[in-house]
């Protein structure tokens, strides 16, 4: 058996948490991917399967970078990250799908400056930190973050009233910006 299905076996196991990350990649271009990244309680290893046949097994708190090569047909990459984090900044990536929910220790997530139509935060308790303005972003729901102190949705379809758990601004959230820009 190759190396790289062993990998990808092993990547793929039971109870381990996932971050997948989706993204397009026009015909004949080059694209580099950056992903900041931050392991959680006690994870020593993340497993990166980068969606075009590569597989990397980084440390916990390593950054994240691939670079993919220009094809001749625009195509669809979807990025699996496998190990717990507590940090994640995926910015200005073009990233058109983000799915964390497996992520409960996510504290920090940056995801802002890409094209996002949606964002499921509502397992992410953990969550101190919310950064993802600057998407297509029409709802978010961040009523099970107790401890969000710093959210900012700015330059999105989302309204005041489309965001669950504000109410009012009740909660201890410091830095707070939302503008209807793109509504």
């Amino acid at each position: 058996m190759n190396e790289l299905l062993l990998r990808r076996r092993a990547m793929m196991g039971a109870n381990r948490p996932t971050t997948t990350l989706t993204f397009s990649i026009p015909a004949d271009t080059e694209k580099r991917v950056k992903i900041l990244s931050r392991g959680a309680n006690g994870w020593k290893t993340k497993y990166v399967d980068w969606g075009d046949g590569t597989c990397d097994t980084v440390p916990a708190y390593a950054n994240l970078q691939h670079t993919y090569a220009p094809a001749s047909t625009a195509r669809e990459i979807v990025v699996k990250i496998v190990g717990l984090l507590s940090y994640l900044e995926c910015t200005n990536q073009g990233i058109t799908s983000l799915y964390v929910s497996q992520q409960t220790e996510l504290s920090d997530l940056r995801c802002n400056d890409n094209q996002l139509s949606s964002l499921d935060v509502s397992n992410n308790s953990a969550l101190v930190s919310l950064y993802c303005y600057n998407n297509q972003l029409s709802t978010l729901d961040v009523s099970n973050s107790p401890k969000l102190s710093t959210l900012w949705c700015y330059s999105n379809k989302v309204f005041t009233e489309k965001i669950g758990g504000i109410d009012g601004f009740t909660r201890a959230i410091k830095q707070y910006q939302l503008w209807k820009s793109t509504g």
